[in-house]
């Protein structure tokens, strides 16, 4: 527990990681929310987790990578930028990825309910993505991409049997994302191709 108090109250330290706080107080969440500075934090087990603010390369990353998903979505989907997935009814266990692809039937007024197609968590010093992969599993999430915003380096992670399994790169360097019948391999900028059947786009 001290470790969590020094976290929350050392300022170096909050620049480089997540403050966390047990059974936040419903009062001081309110609080958060009515300042707007919940916009990016999350709960994980009834623990509060304080993010820091993404950086000019993560949004400029995240932003190109959305508008290209948009043209892409099936019929009776959307696809949402820092939205909440829920996995209990009330607010005590949600995530808060980069951009999240759902249903229209999963779709409620405070986020995403229980279950997505896709979710894409945009890598940042220090964080903790590939810790939410079990709470991804939990809400039936099909594919899970993990992107770093300056190497453009991928992880893509399909569900199998509720646990994720790393697609392989191929010995070109390509990997294939089956949900959206995607290719991502890492060209020289570095960028990172995406190849679709109809078009091709370097972010």
């Amino acid at each position: 527990m001290n470790a969590e108090r020094e976290a929350m109250t050392s300022p170096a330290i909050l620049t480089v990681m997540h403050a966390l706080m047990r059974d936040p107080s419903p009062e001081m969440l309110e609080e958060r929310r009515r300042l707007g500075h919940d916009l990016l934090d999350e709960v994980w087990d009834g623990v509060l987790h304080m993010v820091p603010p993404p950086g000019a390369t993560h949004q400029s990353f995240a932003r190109d990578l959305f508008l290209f998903l948009h043209s892409r979505l099936r019929e009776g989907s959307k696809i949402f930028w820092e939205t909440g997935l829920y996995l209990s009814p009330d607010e005590s266990n949600y995530r808060i990825p980069d951009l999240i692809v759902a249903a229209d039937a999963d779709i409620a007024e405070r986020g995403v309910e229980k279950r997505a197609e896709l979710v894409v968590e945009v890598l940042s010093k220090n964080d903790m993505s590939r810790d939410k992969l079990p709470f991804y599993a939990a809400c039936n999430v099909k594919e899970v991409w993990l992107l770093d915003p300056k190497s453009r380096e991928h992880e893509i992670y399909v569900l199998r049997g509720g646990q994720y399994f790393a697609a392989t790169p191929d010995r070109d360097g390509i990997t294939h994302a089956p949900l959206l019948a995607l290719d991502f391999r890492t060209v020289d900028g570095p960028k990172l191709r995406i190849t679709a059947a109809d078009t091709t786009v370097e972010i």
